[in-house]
């Protein structure tokens, strides 16, 4: 008889928190409660990609719908530049706000 491979992880505490809450709450072991979130991975990772991809093309409608707007707002005497300053700002705040999240996310993982 062939034996199942064995995969060992090492996790944080609050992890297993987790996991222990979540098995409990779904009246599994948390050994099955892994054996189930395991073997259903590329679901999962199957329905990220498609929320992604739904929130881009959100993100995508809700831009085409301001440009006009922002256009009609947009008086003769704007220069250009100013604009090119804005955007730049504002790509820089998103850019700062990634760094900064990434930051955060680290900071919970140790």
């Amino acid at each position: 008889m062939k034996r199942n491979p064995f995969i060992a992880v090492r996790v944080t505490p609050e992890i297993v928190e987790k996991l222990d809450k979540l098995s409990s709450a779904h009246g599994l072991s948390r050994t099955q409660l892994i054996h189930e979130l395991l073997d259903n991975a590329d679901s999962f990772y199957r329905f990220i990609d498609s929320e992604k991809l739904k929130q881009q093309k959100e993100m995508e409608q809700i831009i085409e719908e301001l440009v006009p707007k922002m256009m009609e707002v947009v008086t003769q005497n704007t220069a250009s530049d100013m604009w090119r300053i804005i955007a730049e700002v504002a790509h820089r705040t998103a850019e700062n706000k990634l760094i900064e999240e990434q930051k955060g996310g680290e900071k919970s993982k140790n």
